[in-house]
């Protein structure tokens, strides 16, 4: 192997030539050789500086030092160019998972000082979701049903009581919710719909010697120029109520945020949960 491809190997897998018996022909020395060399030309890869062992005592600085410098320089950057098309398909990988999975969080919320805990098992809850989509209506409402039966409440969805054309009418809702023995009230309602774009930016590693020197940046940046990748999300604002039909009045309320929800159902799902999860640690809704 000669000189020249023994050192170039090394740097490239960050492994030690194989030591022989011969001073003078041995790879090793050649290295040395080969690393003052390369030291010369780009002194900027190396540090020079005495070191301190386990001791306290001061090391001398000296040839093995610069190499090993050089070395650490050498394969630092070219792994780091080698990382970076991988580190942008993993971040896009990323946000595509997360897109596909929806996130809500409730951003504040509102309990009657009054209310006391309620306990929806035998009691008949109607589900309320306000749009003017009619099939989007009737799909949010039969999920918002599930949600509340495996609370053990009899969940009444509200257009099977109240067709489109009667919702203006106060008296007939009134009159059918009461016919129907409902006593209580979850409402939910979209209202802000909004999109946020974000680019994935490329993160520089710690330790980066190609920014010391132009010359050492103008070939870093020349052999990986950065190529953004532009993601955009949706994000929903849902308004969630708990009526007291009895009382007629306000027992507990809701602003959440979901980002990329994937249909209606899983939307009504997750808030359904996630408000279920804040009004028992509230201590309004029974465990």
């Amino acid at each position: 192997m000669s000189k020249f491809r023994c050192v170039h190997e090394w740097i490239r897998v960050g492994r030690t030539c194989n030591r022989r018996d011969s001073a003078d022909d041995s790879p090793r020395a050649d290295f040395e050789s080969a690393a003052e060399a390369e030291h010369e030309a780009e002194p900027w890869r190396a540090a020079p500086q005495a070191r301190r062992d386990d001791s306290g005592t001061s090391a001398p600085s000296g040839r093995r030092q610069r190499y090993r410098a050089s070395a650490q320089a050498s394969a630092t950057s070219a792994i780091w160019r080698a990382s970076r098309p991988a580190l942008r398909i993993a971040a896009a990988a990323a946000l595509l998972w997360a897109a596909a999975c929806s996130t809500t969080t409730f951003t504040s919320t509102w309990k009657a000082p009054e209310a006391e805990s309620l306990n929806p098992a035998g009691h008949k809850v109607a589900a309320v979701f306000i749009t003017t989509d009619e099939s989007s209506r009737r799909a949010a409402e039969d999920t918002l049903v599930r949600k509340l039966e495996e609370r053990g409440a009899e969940g009444i969805a509200t257009y099977t009581l109240i067709p489109s054309n009667e919702l203006q009418n106060m008296d007939e809702v009134h009159a059918r919710l009461a016919q129907a023995g409902v006593e209580g009230i979850v409402t939910m309602r979209v209202i802000d719909e909004s999109e946020h774009v974000h680019v994935v930016y490329d993160t520089p590693p710690t330790f980066a010697p190609y920014y010391w020197h132009f010359s050492g940046y103008w070939r870093y940046g020349w052999s990986a120029p950065y190529v953004p990748e532009v993601h955009t999300d949706k994000v929903l604002r849902i308004e969630t109520l708990v009526y007291s039909l009895k009382r007629d009045a306000l027992l507990w309320a809701g602003t959440s945020r979901t980002v990329d929800p994937e249909n209606i159902d899983k939307l009504v799902s997750e808030v359904a949960d996630t408000a279920a999860r804040l009004m028992q640690k509230q201590g309004l809704l029974a465990g």
